[in-house]
């Protein structure tokens, strides 16, 4: 992921990012959670690459999913599970920001 913000290729950055998610959700073993996350996909991935390509969030991104994979390497479930909620906390502002203006902001608020 690194490389690919370096080189400002925020297309290949985003593939990766979803890789990094599975890779993350295959990794957490955890069935019920895995269920949800596949039924949310296809809502899902067309935030994901929206909130990619917004203006300064890959990198807020980057340092976020550095945070998780650090915690999940040291096996630190407090620490994975805590630098998830900064993430997605983070997505989420990122979202707000997209549709600022937009009749659909209101709906975020209830996410």
């Amino acid at each position: 992921m690194q490389s690919h913000y370096d080189a400002n290729d925020l297309i290949s950055y985003a593939d990766c990012n979803a890789i990094l998610h599975k890779t993350l959700i295959r990794t957490a073993n955890h069935i019920t959670a895995t269920r949800i996350l596949d039924t949310l996909h296809s809502q899902s991935v067309r935030f994901q690459y929206r909130t990619n390509l917004s203006r300064g969030r890959p990198q807020k991104s980057l340092g976020e999913h550095r945070a998780i994979v650090e915690a999940v390497n040291r096996h630190n479930p407090q620490g994975a599970e805590q630098a998830t909620r900064e993430h997605l906390s983070g997505v989420l502002m990122s979202l707000r920001d997209v549709f600022k203006g937009t009749s659909r902001v209101g709906n975020l608020g209830r996410i």
